[in-house]
């Protein structure tokens, strides 16, 4: 089963500010789900976003 994270708990693992997470998540720049009034991650989708950001700063994305 799949585990969820929180705008709280991405926002730490990417060192980032809750307000940007939620920004990002609306943007579409972050794989995320809306349940209710809020925001929702795969723990498993953001490790993979974050892989490939790091692949596109070393250069091979």
């Amino acid at each position: 089963m799949d585990e969820f994270l929180t705008v709280d708990e991405v926002a730490k693992i990417l060192r980032l500010a809750p307000y940007t997470i939620r920004e990002y998540a609306k943007a579409g720049l972050l794989p995320a789900y809306k349940t209710r009034r809020q925001w929702r991650f795969k723990k498993t989708e953001i490790e993979e976003w974050l892989n490939s950001q790091r692949k596109e700063m070393d250069g091979d994305g």
